[in-house]
């Protein structure tokens, strides 16, 4: 369907098409007679194929014009019943019935053996490999800030891209093309923090809704109005009440190239005033995002002017208060805790180093920020782990550590709770107020 036979679509200076003439070849016709052609071509055999079921839903599709006519044609003058001839083949090519039925039928070994171990009753997904990686080359001792922040972002995902080039993703259960009713979190996200930098540099917050408009992020009519509104009275709300501090005097950026131990970490710190390195961020807070703080906040103590305090800030918005700041003070003992943090970098690029954002960050605010005990911080990050009344996935479902794991629960591991604490205890540590 939609493939043969093909759907014309005239081009503007197309004159045929504009004033027909007896004579003009017809499309549907020609392509009816090619059809007539295959049939009368074929002499032992004659195949046809057609997607007829849909591959994200329960829906049927239906064959081509062409194929219902014959099915329909050797219905009703030859007796012959569509459901004899046609063969409904299953979504994946590993199921069963490949392997145990006559008309359905597959050579793939490896496809039989996903299917017998499908079919085993406790099948349970193990750990994509068992043994660490040999040790990288020392190459990779050299890195910039954003390659540490991004593996401790999502170590699983770093070792298994930059490591073995495994690349996975997510299927998208909604199609570009479908219409937009309402901005969705990334596109809400995306056109907030746009607009907030616009607040900041003191732009016309309406002038930009042309620009959104042409990237195609705002629903159509009344509802992207609306959607659009909303977004300028919260970037305001937020704006006012951070402009202030924002109004000091702001520096340069300031360059990165240290080296720790035979590790050597370069990059830029921007976003520098004459207080403390200030970052906001028009969104929630997310580990990921204090992640990137303590990081670059350990790396400003090492190249931070003699004038300066070393402090930290990161604004987030909040869902009951207009915002949330973290504050960092000073660190003067960042060097060890940066060698702790390679460690667990150069243990990472070879297998599991145990180090999950979301859950970690939850049994440490417990056990290391709130001080209760760990039976509390194990139950906090269980709740990001496996996410049981949320729309979300929990970080286990997460496809890159759901491959280097398996069905294994790392959170029950002695090592889960050494490395959530190693990395965010002397975070907390850190904070100045609550």
């Amino acid at each position: 369907d939609d493939a043969f036979p093909r759907s014309k679509i005239p081009i503007e200076f197309d004159l045929m098409h504009l004033d027909t003439q007896i004579g003009d070849p017809v499309q549907s016709q020609e392509e009816r007679h090619l059809f007539l052609e295959n049939l009368l071509s074929a002499r032992k055999t004659l195949y046809f194929s057609y997607v007829g079921q849909s591959n994200r839903q329960d829906a049927d599709f239906p064959p081509s014009v062409v194929l219902k006519e014959l099915l329909d044609l050797l219905d009703q003058h030859y007796g012959i019943d569509p459901k004899q001839i046609t063969h409904k083949h299953r979504l994946q090519a590993f199921s069963t019935q490949y392997f145990t039925n006559k008309k359905l039928f597959s050579y793939s070994q490896t496809q039989k053996k996903v299917s017998e171990w499908l079919d085993t009753p406790d099948a349970k997904a193990t750990p994509f490999f068992e043994k660490p990686l040999p040790e990288p080359d020392e190459e990779w001792k050299q890195l910039s800030q954003n390659e540490l922040i991004a593996f401790f972002q999502h170590p699983a995902k770093f070792l298994l891209q930059n490591r073995l080039g495994i690349y996975l993703h997510e299927e998208e259960v909604m199609t570009d093309d479908r219409e937009p009713f309402d901005l969705s979190g990334l596109e809400s996200y995306q056109v907030g923090q746009e607009l907030l930098d616009r607040f900041f540099d003191n732009k016309s917050l309406e002038d930009h809704k042309k620009n959104v408009q042409a990237r195609d992020l705002l629903p159509e009519g009344w509802s992207g109005e609306q959607a659009f509104n909303e977004r300028v009275r919260e970037v305001q709300e937020f704006g006012v009440n951070i402009e202030e501090v924002l109004n000091q005097q702001q520096i340069d950026d300031l360059e990165v190239d240290i080296k720790i131990g035979d590790y050597h970490i370069v990059g830029t710190l921007s976003s520098m005033y004459q207080n403390a390195r200030i970052s906001y961020r028009f969104g929630y807070m997310r580990p990921k995002d204090v992640i990137g703080l303590w990081i670059q906040h350990l790396l400003l103590q090492a190249v931070k002017p003699k004038a300066h305090p070393g402090m930290s800030r990161l604004f987030t918005r909040h869902k009951t208060k207009n915002f949330v700041e973290y504050r960092l003070g000073p660190t003067d003992d960042y060097q060890p805790i940066l060698e702790q943090l390679l460690d667990i970098y150069w243990q990472g690029l070879q297998q599991n180093c145990s180090f999950f954002p979301e859950s970690s960050f939850a049994y440490a605010e417990k056990v290391c920020h709130k001080n209760e005990d760990t039976a509390s911080g194990l139950s906090k990050a269980y709740g990001k782990w496996v996410r049981e009344y949320s729309s979300y996935p929990g970080e286990g479902e997460d496809p890159y550590n759901k491959l280097l794991v398996g069905d294994n629960s790392p959170l029950e591991t002695e090592a889960f709770e050494q490395k959530a604490e190693t990395f965010w205890k002397p975070f907390f540590e850190s904070i100045i107020g609550d």
